[in-house]
């Protein structure tokens, strides 16, 4: 099949399944993939996909989701990054067009080197494609962190090869795609996102113009039970929109996780944390936000934030002032403007070098999120692994993610523990909002009522009858 495939899609760049340059996809799929596929645009893609139609294979998007298929030796790993055209920046509507592999990277330096005044918003890891993030419901950390947010207009190519472009986009010779998200009709955009219904080839997102003034904080909680009472107090501050960024509140060991070495910590009982925070100058929990407005309005709103988050007992409030010297605090705070950080998104010098990234969605009170974080934390412990852990708190929500870390021998143990995890949360009407995973057989297992499950398959056969993309 392999000469076949070659034949038909022509002058598209491929890397065979045993070449050296395939390493680091076996890694994540396996060592019975096809091969790789880097098409440079929409016509090599096309001629994937009809290939993949006539010789009956599977089609993945590296970065996208988890791979599905049943039959990993037939699938062939598609690699979007050599797509990776910035069509357009509009600096008066801040928004820019871009094609799926541009990276959340490549577009801060575009901004950066023409001067635009935008920020993006960026998450871990700064070079992830924007698109991906976009399609596995991540959040980042400024005002814009809702991804799917701000997000508008896609053109996404269908299992058979035709181009759809969505919303305003589908009306010829309208100057309004990147600037109305909904169109006429019902909106679809969201159907390609976290699902293999099509491959989104472009992706129109909305950038925030650098504010007049800002000011990021940061409040070291000293306790477990801590994150509460913050959680309480953010709930006002962000339904009305006092603090605009996505706040996040991580544990201990994940902001330390890129700047220590695992080994030097582990006691008799496994990492001592005491230890990481005496050392890294950390709390239990860690709260990092921002006001973001003009000068007058930052120093109005700082002293009724600032009163409210430090008052709570044994919290300590740190601004840029007190921090320069912190590593995580630079990199959090980088964050909170739209700066990619190299190496923050690294996480692999723990338990393995697979990684199991999970969201799980709760109400923003107090209750529930100590709740949902004594469920995952006593799983996580039942099953040995370690507990590194953040809470974004939006506007109506938080998403508690975890990055649990394992290798080859811990795979079954990590997939229980996963799915106990997702079992359990659910059970309490805590929802799953992501899952991903850079291990081949990792399969996460999420439950939906009947008519969404019926729903989903009427779209695949639809769409995707021949099951072309995994």
């Amino acid at each position: 099949m392999i000469l076949q495939l070659e034949k038909k899609i022509g002058k598209t760049k491929f890397i065979t399944q045993d070449s050296a340059a395939s390493a680091k996809y076996r890694v994540r799929y396996g060592n019975v993939i096809l091969g790789i596929a880097l098409p440079k645009d929409t016509d090599e893609l096309r001629s994937i996909v009809l290939a993949a139609t006539e010789l009956e294979f599977t089609i993945h998007v590296h970065g996208f989701a988890a791979p599905g298929a049943e039959d990993p030796d037939n699938v062939l790993i598609v690699d979007l990054k050599e797509m990776n055209q910035i069509i357009e920046v509009d600096t008066k509507s801040a928004y820019a067009l871009i094609e799926t592999g541009v990276s959340n990277q490549q577009l801060y330096n575009h901004l950066q080197d023409n001067n635009t005044g935008l920020w993006i918003d960026c998450d871990r890891n700064g070079q992830e494609s924007i698109a991906a993030s976009i399609a596995d419901h991540e959040f980042g950390y400024t005002p814009y962190g809702d991804h799917m947010m701000m997000q508008c207009g896609m053109e996404v190519m269908l299992a058979n090869g035709e181009l759809v472009r969505t919303t305003m986009g589908a009306l010829p010779g309208n100057n309004i795609w990147q600037l109305f998200k909904w169109g006429f009709g019902p909106w679809v955009d969201p159907l390609f996102t976290q699902s293999n219904l099509g491959i989104i080839t472009k992706i129109g997102v909305w950038l925030m113009p650098a504010p007049p003034a800002y000011k990021p904080f940061m409040l070291s909680l000293a306790g477990k039970e801590d994150i509460a009472a913050a959680v309480e107090i953010l709930r006002d501050l962000k339904i009305n929109v006092i603090v605009p960024n996505s706040v996040v509140i991580s544990n201990t060991l994940l902001d330390a996780h890129p700047y220590i070495k695992r080994d030097d910590y582990i006691g008799a009982s496994g990492v001592d944390i005491e230890k990481i925070k005496a050392d890294m100058h950390l709390g239990d929990w860690n709260l990092y936000g921002a006001l973001y407005n003009t000068p007058d309005n930052v120093e109005l709103l700082w002293p009724m934030v600032s009163g409210a988050l430090g008052s709570i007992k044994g919290s300590t409030l740190f601004t840029d002032d007190n921090r320069k010297e912190d590593p995580v605090w630079a990199n959090r705070e980088g964050l909170m403007r739209g700066i990619p950080v190299e190496g923050f998104d690294n996480l692999n010098q723990g338990q393995g070098i697979y990684r199991c990234d999970i969201g799980i969605a709760c109400p923003p009170s107090g209750e529930d999120i100590l709740q949902l974080n004594t469920l995952v934390s006593d799983i996580l412990q039942k099953y040995k692994f370690d507990n590194l852990s953040e809470c974004v708190v939006g506007w109506r929500s938080i998403v508690k993610r975890n990055y649990i870390l394992f290798d080859n021998n811990s795979r079954e143990r990590t997939e229980k523990c996963v799915n106990e995890i997702v079992s359990s949360a659910a059970e309490k009407g805590f929802g799953l909002t992501h899952s991903n995973s850079n291990h081949p057989e990792l399969r996460i297992i999420q439950r939906v009522n009947a008519g969404m499950a019926l729903l989903q398959d009427r779209l695949k056969e639809a769409l995707d009858p021949d099951l072309i993309l995994g």
